[in-house]
């Protein structure tokens, strides 16, 4: 397979991608239960694990032997990430708790009581 060949081929699956994505956010309009937040990252997780699964295709085609090209990237990345991001990734779990837990919705207003405290000396 040549270059323009891969190149014609990663920007078809670009587009395709993209309409993929925009189903899926129509499918998700489908269901009540889940929550509006989480409809566009469905959208885009699936988008992206197409063009990865596409990139990896294409270099398999091109002659690369993209097996332990991978699992090197995928290796040093995770050790980097959970390593730099380790007090955020608890965070990160903690708000896809929340978005899939929902034990609020998107319009839901909490207000605490009024209350007055007055500091004396």
């Amino acid at each position: 397979m040549d270059l323009v060949q891969a190149i014609i081929i990663l920007i078809v699956v670009y587009w395709l991608s993209g309409a993929l994505s925009k189903a899926t956010r129509r499918w998700l309009e489908r269901f009540e239960r889940v929550d509006s937040t989480l409809k566009p990252l469905f959208a885009d997780i699936v988008s992206c694990v197409v063009i990865i699964i596409t990139l990896v295709a294409v270099l398999a085609q091109c002659g690369v032997q993209t097996t332990s090209i991978i699992i090197a990237i995928v290796c040093a990345a995770g050790l980097a990430l959970g390593l730099a991001l380790k007090g955020m990734l608890q965070n990160i779990a903690a708000g896809v708790m929340l978005l899939l837990l929902r034990p609020f919705r998107l319009a839901t207003l909490s207000m605490p009581p009024a209350r007055w405290v007055q500091w004396s000396n």
